[in-house]
C-alpha cells in the first residue's frame, strides 16, 4: 500500500480531500455542522456570550442559532455531530502528505465541547448558580473559551494556550478558569500519553528527547556514569596512518574522533572530524604525493646515471690521454645512393635538373615552420616518392644491379604506409586531411605524396610508479606517524564529569542542541554519551526500569564478571602442570592447590 500512495502521491490527497469536501457540503451534510461557515467563523460564534438554548433572540442572534439548528435537529445534536466530523477528519487528514496544522482543529474541538457543556448547565439551570448567597448566570461562551484552552493544551502538553486565547479574544474576564483548566488537563495528559508532536515523532520513529517525567525522586542518583558507553574509540599522538585508517574503516558511523594524548594516559585533547582525518590520508599517499615522490626518483636516477656517464667519460678521455697515437686515419666511406644520384642528376638536360632542383625533395632532420595559432603541439609529415615526373630516367646502372630500385621502392613504401595512418588521438580543430601547397610547383602537377599528417604530442610526461613500487611505498608510508599539526582540531569539545546527574544532562542537550558529549575523569577520556544513551536512560527512568537499585545491581555484576575475567587471564598465563606434585609435606593437590587428604602418599 505505501508503494502504491509513494508511486501516485496525488491520489491520495485527492481521495482525502473529496471525502472533506462531500460531506462538508452545505445543502448535504454540511448543514448539521456549519459547513457553510469558515473556521473563523465558526470559533466566532461557539464563543458567543449568548445562550442557543432560549426563545427570544434578536435578528443577530437568530442568524447565528441558524447556523446550528436545522429542521431536522436541535443544537445539541449539531454540536455533537460537528464533534464527531471534526475529530476523526482531522486525523484522517493528517495523515496526507500536505503541511498543515493541528493546533486549529484541536482547538475547534475543544470549543465545540466547552460549548455543550455550557448549553447543558444553562439548560440545567436556566436562572444561574447561587454560591454564597450570590446568584451567577451561566454563560455558554466562557465554558466554550475555558474547554478549548484545556484541550489544546492538553494535546500539545503546553499552558501558553491560555495566553493565546486571552490575545485570541481580547479579554481576561476568564483568566482564572483558563489557567487552572489549562494546568489541570497539562497535569492529566502527562500521566496518560506523549503530546501530540512527541506522538507523531514516534510515529514516524524519528529522533527525539523525551521529557523526564517528575514522578519519583530516583532520577536524581542517576549519572552518566551509569549509562555512558565506556568503549570510546579514539586516535592518540603518534598513531600511525594504517592504524588511522583501521580506525576509520571500522566505525564508519563516527562524524568526529576523540584525540588523545596517549593509549596509557588518555588525556582528552580535542576531536577531530571524520572528513579532515580522510583528507589527511589522501595528502599522505594520494596521487599527487605519489606523483611527486616518482618524479623526484626519476630525478634522483637521471643524476645518478649522468654523474656515472660523467665519469665513464673522464675515464675515457684518460685512457685515450695515455693511449699511444696510432699512424692510421680511420675516414668514413662515401654513399652509395648519393653518388648514383649524383651521377644521375648530371646525365640530366638542363631544364630538367632545374625543375629537380626547385621541386620537393624531402630532407630528413628538418621540418616546416609552425604557425603560432595552434593549440596543440604537432609536427607535420610530408610524403615522399621518387617515383614522380621529375624522377631521374633509368640508367645503366639501374639495369645492371638493381639495387636502387629496391631501395628506393622500400622508401616509397615506408611514405605510402606513414601518410595513410590516423592519429590516436585527433586534433578536433583539424578536421579532415588536406593536400597543402608546396611552393615552388607548377599548378597542374599532380602531388600524389603531398598528404600531410598531423600527429599530437603529449602536453605532458606523467611520471608514476609501478605497482610493485607504489604498494612498497604506500606500506612505507603507511607506518610513519601522522602529522598533527596539519589536522584541524577542535581543542574544546563538550565535556561531562562522571557524577553529572540525568537532569543536568537533559537540560544541557535540550538548550545546547549538541549531540554527543565526551565524559571525562580529571582530564583523562573515560567514556561518551549520545542522544541515543540519553534517550533510552530517559526512558527507562520513566519506566521504573532504571533507578539506583538497578544500577547497584548492575555495577555489582560488572564487578564480578572483571573478577573472573581477571582470574580466567592468570589461570592462562600460569597453567598448573597435574604431572608435578604440588602440597604440603609432599602431598599431592588437587587442580585447586589443595592437599588432597584422602591421598596417604608421600615423596620418598
Amino acid at each position: 500500500m505505501n508503494k502504491f500512495l509513494q508511486k501516485n502521491r496525488f491520489l491520495y490527497p485527492g481521495i482525502v480531500a473529496l471525502i472533506v469536501a462531500t460531506l462538508s457540503f452545505p445543502h448535504g451534510f454540511g448543514q448539521f455542522i456549519a459547513g457553510e461557515l469558515s473556521t473563523h467563523e465558526q470559533v466566532h460564534q461557539l464563543f458567543s456570550n449568548f445562550t442557543w438554548t432560549k426563545h427570544e433572540l434578536t435578528v443577530e442572534q437568530a442568524a447565528i442559532v441558524g447556523n446550528w439548528r436545522t429542521p431536522y435537529t436541535e443544537v445539541f445534536t449539531n454540536l455533537v455531530l460537528y464533534l464527531l466530523f471534526t475529530f476523526f477528519l482531522s486525523i484522517v487528514a493528517s495523515t496526507i502528505p500536505v503541511p498543515s496544522g493541528i493546533f486549529i482543529p484541536v482547538f475547534k474541538i475543544g470549543a465545540a465541547f466547552g460549548r455543550l457543556v455550557g448549553e447543558a448547565m444553562h439548560l440545567w439551570f436556566p436562572y444561574g448558580v447561587r454560591y454564597g448567597g450570590h446568584l451567577a448566570p451561566i454563560i455558554p461562551g466562557g465554558y466554550s473559551v475555558v474547554g478549548a484552552a484545556a484541550f489544546s493544551g492538553a494535546v500539545t502538553h503546553t499552558v501558553s494556550v491560555g495566553v493565546i486565547v486571552f490575545e485570541m479574544t481580547g479579554q481576561i474576564t476568564h483568566i482564572v478558569p483558563v489557567m487552572i483548566a489549562s494546568l489541570v488537563s497539562n497535569a492529566v495528559a502527562a500521566l496518560l500519553q506523549p503530546s501530540m508532536y512527541d506522538s507523531i515523532i514516534l510515529i514516524k520513529k524519528l529522533p527525539y528527547l523525551p521529557d523526564l517525567l517528575p514522578s519519583g525522586s530516583g532520577m536524581y542518583n542517576i549519572y552518566v556514569e551509569d549509562f555512558m558507553v565506556r568503549d570510546v574509540k579514539y586516535i592518540w599522538k603518534g598513531i600511525s596512518y594504517q592504524k588511522l585508517k583501521e580506525v576509520l574503516k571500522a566505525n564508519k558511523g563516527l562524524r568526529s574522533l576523540p584525540i588523545v594524548d596517549s593509549p596509557d594516559n588518555k588525556t582528552l585533547l580535542g576531536s577531530v572530524q571524520r572528513y579532515e582525518l580522510i583528507k589527511l590520508i589522501d595528502r599522505h599517499i594520494g596521487r599527487e604525493k605519489r606523483l611527486e615522490v616518482a618524479a623526484k626518483w626519476m630525478k634522483e636516477a637521471e643524476e645518478k646515471a649522468r654523474e656515472e656517464q660523467e665519469r665513464l667519460q673522464r675515464e675515457t678521455e684518460e685512457i685515450l690521454r695515455t693511449r699511444r697515437p696510432s699512424r692510421f686515419e680511420v675516414s668514413p666511406a662515401p654513399d652509395i645512393l648519393k653518388l648514383r644520384e649524383r651521377a644521375n642528376n648530371e646525365m640530366l638536360p638542363p631544364q630538367a635538373k632545374k625543375e629537380t632542383t626547385s621541386g620537393f625533395s624531402p630532407v630528413f632532420g628538418t621540418q616546416p615552420k609552425k604557425s603560432i595559432l595552434k593549440k596543440t603541439n604537432s609536427f607535420t609529415l610530408k610524403g615522399f616518392t621518387p617515383l614522380s615526373p621529375h624522377s631521374p630516367v633509368q640508367t645503366p646502372y639501374t639495369t645492371i644491379t638493381g639495387t636502387e630500385s629496391r631501395i628506393r621502392a622500400a622508401f616509397d613504401n615506408i611514405f605510402r604506409k606513414s601518410a595513410t595512418l590516423q592519429d590516436v588521438t585527433p586534433d578536433p580543430e583539424i578536421g579532415s586531411i588536406g593536400t597543402p601547397s608546396i611552393s615552388g610547383t607548377e599548378a597542374g602537377i599532380p602531388l600524389t605524396p603531398g598528404i600531410s599528417k598531423k600527429v599530437q604530442l603529449p602536453r605532458e610526461r606523467v611520471i608514476d610508479m609501478s605497482p610493485e613500487d607504489q604498494k612498497a611505498w604506500e606500506l612505507e608510508e603507511m607506518a610513519k606517524p601522522i602529522d598533527v599539526d596539519n589536522l584541524h582540531i577542535d581543542p574544546a569539545p563538550f565535556q561531562l564529569v562522571e557524577r553529572t546527574s540525568i537532569l543536568k544532562v537533559h537540560s544541557l542537550f535540550s538548550m545546547v542542541g549538541i549531540n554527543h558529549a565526551y565524559v571525562t575523569n580529571v582530564g583523562q577520556l573515560v567514556g561518551v554519551v549520545a542522544l541515543k544513551e540519553l534517550r533510552v536512560a530517559i526512558e527507562n527512568v520513566n519506566s521504573g526500569t532504571l533507578t539506583p537499585e538497578t544500577v547497584k545491581q548492575k555495577q555489582e555484576e560488572e564487578a564480578a564478571k572483571a573478577q573472573a575475567q581477571k582470574e580466567a587471564e592468570l589461570d592462562i598465563s600460569n597453567p598448573e602442570d597435574p604431572l608435578l606434585p604440588k602440597g604440603v609435606n609432599g602431598g599431592y593437590s588437587d587442580k585447586k592447590g589443595r592437599l588432597d587428604k584422602d591421598d596417604k602418599t608421600y615423596m620418598k
